[in-house]
């Protein structure tokens, strides 16, 4: 068996204390980054938002990506008078003053970007004394000064453009000390403060019109006397501070009316880090800064009178870029601007997120071993453990330094490199080594442990791989879990675990054995989880021995979201997280499914290394591009990056704890990073949005820029409100910038533009730039909103109105114009040709009246044909209709032979329903008794209240004087009285009664009625009588067969009375051969009026379609 020897055990406790000073990263703006000169004078953030720069070479305003340069330019009177930029000033006007070394005073105009010059004119007592500009100043009362270096201190009338010069004076002892003006100052009393470069400090009494010495004034402390005094400031609390030339810095407290001198000791680390005092600064928050010129930063901790330094570090790349320091400022946001000579521009944020990052120093025993932190473990004395690739550390918070303990196995180059830190019940804390096995410590108590042997090494048949710890994990039952590169996962029990070396074996019965275990959790149920670096996670439960495998699975958006799994987390409301190669993946106990959050949900990375909890519930997510905070309730996230203030963008797996304070620690690949959450602070200033390019056809446009009609933009973009451009300038763009300068790489913009873009393009800081092509002409108004580094947005951002103007066709007053031309045109048309009209009129007037006459005649000929077409086609209608109908009702009456009442049931619906009437019956003469003979109605259509069977006297009412009559008789003028005589129609008044006797030959078997609300027309009376004769003798017909039939049967039944009465029989036989005669020839009559008629409704249709 393969066993690695523990060769040798080194334990270094470096009790020696190393402070570390708060950090501090630098960013640095040189000319790579387009910076016209590396020595900055001066700086100025203006009200707008830009920064100003002044260097040897050039005026520079910053926009927090580009830089714009101002120099002077041959034969352009309006450029800046001097590359050598002293200082920047901004009145309260907003107008920009740059004092030159050399070409005099400026004044910017942020609209034309001109420059107007106030130089020294030798003859002119009015103007400025010097071209040397040093120092700008406006007092409360709204006195302009300017301080010269060779020319005194200046009053300006700005209005006026005209000076009054304050020069030094060797026989007037109130007049200033020196000509040579090196800073101006005015405190919180509205004392003005002169500090010049030979003779000390002034103080100028307005009262009195003179200058003091501040050694006249102090007399008893002469601690500024023969001082050059370089800058001065008030800090809050109403102290001064002066900062000289080689002469230190000096607080003068006036309360007490005590001066303190602060100078370099080079045997005090914590003493200010050179005499020459450039700059001082109060920022916002109270802290003093010290520029100096040779030491770097300064930064005063009132409280200790101590210094801390920051200086250029070669091997640091977030060092400051120079220890000369020129200038600073304190932009809006907070953020510092340093500036350098010979080493451009700084910028830092005191306020930034308040990340500590443990970082290896080579020079410093007390950091952290080794850059790469692959684990971080807090146990339960709250000891911070951090492994890493040479060893493992110990920090101590409250000192912020490591003890280091290393354990070295045989080869003298093996790095140390450690992949795991458990402990759980025990006071064993264990390590796991990438290729040698696992270390046991002993942990006492807080900062307090002892190094014991390793483990042992493993199974003979695990072959190489089994000294490869990836993960090691103590549960609660005393098992030691290991999981092994390529080796699956092992386990031993802790208390068979002496100092000696043990064997330890794998599980046989595990799913894992060639696995690569990543990480190892037992969750709040005893249910212990495996995750694997391909393989998903499983799942197992000790209890039950139950195991369940959780892999990806592609059509299933449920499942875990990859098989690389690098850490695995339980909240404290029991909630299970995986940290994935695919995000993070949320699991629901109840249902087995995962909820699945990427990039797309606003990780910075899919790739998720390490979570930990804070004590609000928020998961703390390492990924490989930065530190993601993710609210479980609400899914928000927000995301931190090395601009942040962390170390390293890229986090080790499973590299994530919290101490019982509520700190949270992360490893990463730059050291270990540090925090408390609720110091995490956003940024929550919104910044302001402003043009900094216009640029058609992709070519930047000049202010006053001309083209052939008209000035395209006649003020700077940055001033610009509105844009009136022409329908052919269709291909034009804008470059925008937020001017938040504490990470803009992270601002983020949105544009709109309202008329024809229907929502928000948003885009990042490498997108600031818009282009629109092809718009209709018209009126738009281009919204453009922009956040800071955490997101806050300025929603009003920048409004920008630009009118399309049409070609002149598209023109109103062209149009207006067009309509006019075009109706003189048709006015003049018309005119001209009604005069020939009119002309022509004459002549044809005659023509048309000849033509009259011929047409009137021919008119009337047409309107005779015409009427007589439409009679014609009338009675062809007409005669159509009524053949139709005789042979409707003619098929009608051929059926049904056998059932006379259903007959006349239909026959008088479908006459009724045929000439549009609405009521209708059939009354059949009874004469079954001869004494006794009526008109009984037998069937009847839309009578209501009367039913069949109703008895009508002969002779009595209409029916019965029909019936007397045999005539057919219409009545349209029904009596008032007419429903109280019998009628058919019961008691509802109709407007026309028409009675036709049922009749042929003469006669009469019935009475037909038929009543309507509307008058009858002729030709339906005449159909009506027409059918009633067939309906007469169809009806006969059906009798005489009836009666036949009754003969028949009556004769079958005396058919024995025949032998003893033939007389009788013989008789009876004539009659009825006659009557079958006289029936047959009546049925032929009926055939041939069928056949005839039907002949001629033949001709008839074809002597219709021959007319059409």
């Amino acid at each position: 068996m393969k066993r690695i020897s523990l060769i040798s055990l080194l334990v270094c406790v470096n009790f020696w204390v190393y402070a570390q000073k708060n950090e501090i990263r630098f960013t640095s703006y040189s000319v790579q980054h387009g910076l016209s000169q590396s020595t900055v004078n001066c700086i100025l953030q203006d009200r707008r938002g830009f920064m100003w720069f002044g260097t040897w070479d050039g005026l520079n305003r910053f926009d927090g990506y580009n830089f714009k340069v101002y120099k002077p330019e041959a034969g352009d009177s309006f450029s800046i008078s001097s590359n050598a930029i002293n200082t920047i000033f901004e009145d309260q006007a907003g107008r920009l003053w740059i004092g030159t070394d050399g070409g005099g005073l400026n004044c910017f105009n942020y609209e034309t970007e001109r420059f107007i010059h106030y130089k020294n004119i030798p003859d002119n007592p009015a103007s400025i004394s010097s071209n040397k500009v040093k120092a700008i100043l406006e007092d409360h009362l709204g006195n302009f000064w300017i301080g010269t270096t060779d020319g005194g201190l200046n009053l300006m009338n700005r209005e006026k453009g005209t000076f009054i010069a304050y020069r030094h004076k060797t026989s007037d002892p109130n007049s200033i000390s020196s000509d040579n003006i090196w800073t101006l100052y005015e405190d919180s009393k509205g004392d003005l403060y002169i500090g010049n470069f030979t003779d000390g400090l002034n103080r100028f009494d307005r009262n009195k019109n003179q200058f003091v010495k501040f050694n006249d004034y102090y007399n008893e402390h002469p601690v500024l006397e023969y001082t050059v005094v370089r800058t001065i400031m008030e800090d809050r609390k109403g102290n001064m501070w002066f900062g000289t030339y080689h002469g230190g810095l000096i607080l003068f407290d006036r309360k007490n009316m005590k001066f303190k001198l602060y100078k370099h000791d080079p045997a005090d680390s914590n003493s200010i880090s050179n005499t020459r005092v450039e700059k001082i600064m109060e920022d916002t928050k109270g802290n003093l800064w010290v520029a100096t010129f040779g030491g770097g930063l300064n930064l005063f901790d009132p409280v200790t009178g101590k210094f801390v330094s920051y200086q250029y570090d070669i091997t640091d790349p977030f060092s400051i870029s120079g220890n000369r320091i020129w200038s600073m400022f304190e932009d809006r946001s907070g953020v510092i601007w340093v500036g350098c000579s010979g080493a451009g521009v700084n910028k830092f944020n005191p306020n930034k997120k308040k990340f500590v990052n443990y970082t290896n120093q080579s020079w410093n025993p007390g950091s952290i071993s080794n850059s790469t932190v692959s684990f971080v473990f807090v146990d339960k004395y709250q000891n911070v453990w951090a492994a890493t690739y040479n060893g493992l550390n110990l920090l101590s918070p409250e000192r912020n330094t490591f003890k280091r303990a290393f354990y070295r196995p045989a080869g003298p180059d093996y790095l140390f490199k450690m992949t795991s830190i458990h402990n759980n019940v025990s006071d064993n804390l264990w390590i796991g080594y990438d290729g040698a096995g696992v270390q046991r410590i002993k942990v006492f108590a807080r900062d307090s442990f002892r190094i014991m042997f390793g483990t042992g090494n493993f199974s003979d048949d695990l072959g190489k791989n089994t000294a490869n710890v990836r993960m090691v994990y103590e549960d609660s039952r005393g098992n030691l879990w290991i999981g092994l590169y390529a080796g699956g996962l092992h386990v031993a029990k802790v208390k068979d675990l002496g100092e000696k070396p043990v064997t330890i074996y794998p599980i046989p019965v595990f799913p894992l054995n060639d696995a690569t275990v990543f990480s190892i959790l037992e969750d709040s149920q005893g249910v212990m989880w495996f995750g694997t670096r391909s393989s998903g996670v499983t799942m197992y439960n000790p209890r039950t021995n139950k195991k369940n495998v959780y892999s990806n699975i592609l059509e299933d958006s449920t499942s875990i979201s990859n098989n690389t799994i690098n850490h695995i987390y339980e909240t404290k409301s029991k909630v299970m997280c995986f940290a994935t190669g695919q995000g993070l993946n949320i699991f629901d106990r109840k249902t087995g499914k995962f909820t699945r959050f990427d990039m797309k949900k606003g990780l910075p990375s899919n790739l998720v290394m390490c979570i930990v909890e804070d004590d609000k519930g928020n998961l703390w997510l390492g990924t490989d591009y930065g530190l993601c905070r993710f609210n479980l309730k609400t899914h928000e996230v927000k995301n931190y990056s090395k601009e942040d203030g962390i170390a390293d963008n890229g986090f080790s797996p499973g590299a994530a704890a919290k101490a019982a304070d509520g700190r949270l620690y992360f490893g990463c690949g730059k050291g270990m990073v540090a925090f408390y959450p609720d110091s995490i602070r956003d940024n929550p200033d919104k910044p302001p949005v402003v043009l900094t390019n216009f640029l058609i056809y992709n070519k930047p446009v000049p202010i006053g820029y001309r083209n052939a009609t008209r000035i395209i933009l006649p003020k700077a973009i940055t001033e610009t409100n509105e844009l009136r451009l022409s329908y052919r300038e269709n291909v034009f763009s804008f470059e925008f910038a937020a001017l938040d300068f504490i990470a803009p790489e992270k601002n983020r913009y949105a544009y709109k533009l309202i008329g024809f873009d229907d929502d928000w393009n948003y885009v990042q800081s490498d997108r600031r730039f818009v282009t629109y092509t092809n718009l209709n002409p018209g009126e738009y108004l281009l919204h453009i909103r922009a956040s800071n580094n955490d997101g806050v947005w300025n929603d009003d951002g920048l409004k920008l109105s630009i009118i399309i103007i049409p070609p002149v066709y598209r023109r109103w007053w062209f149009i207006v114009l067009l309509f006019l031309l075009i109706g003189y045109t048709v006015y003049k048309y018309i005119t001209i040709r009604f005069q020939h009209i009119r002309r022509d009129k004459d002549i044809l007037q005659a023509r048309i009246e000849e033509a009259v006459s011929e047409v009137e005649l021919q008119k009337e000929e047409l309107v005779a044909k015409n009427q007589e077409l439409m009679r014609s086609k009338e009675l062809e209608a007409l005669q159509n209709w009524f053949n139709q109908g005789l042979a409707q009702f003619s098929e009608l009456l051929g059926r049904d032979r056998d059932d006379i009442h259903a007959l006349l049931k239909r026959f008088i619906k479908n006459l009724v329903q045929y000439i549009n009437a609405n009521q209708g019956c059939v009354c059949l003469l009874n004469e079954d008794d001869e004494n006794d003979r009526f008109l009984e109605l037998v069937a009847g259509y839309g009578i209501s209240r009367f039913k069949t069977g109703r008895r009508f006297m002969i002779g009595e009412g209409l029916i019965g004087a029909c019936f007397i009559e045999k005539e057919a008789t219409y009545i349209e003028i029904v009596p008032d009285d007419y429903f109280t005589i019998s009628s058919a129609l019961g008691e509802e008044k109709p407007r026309g009664l028409l009675l036709i006797p049922l009749k042929y030959n003469e006669m009469v078997i019935g009475v037909l009625e038929v009543g309507s609300l509307n008058k009858l027309s002729s030709h339906c009376i005449d159909f009506a009588k027409r059918i009633t004769e067939n309906l007469a003798y169809t009806i006969i017909v059906m009798k005489t067969n009836e009666h036949t039939q009754k003969i028949l049967n009556r004769t079958r039944d005396q058919a024995q009375l025949l032998a003893s009465n033939e007389e009788e029989l013989r008789q009876n036989l004539e009659e009825m051969n006659a009557t079958q005669e006289e029936m047959q020839k009546r049925e032929s009559d009926l055939q041939h009026e069928i056949n005839e008629l039907r002949r001629k409704l033949s001709e008839m249709e074809h002597l219709r379609k021959n007319n059409n």
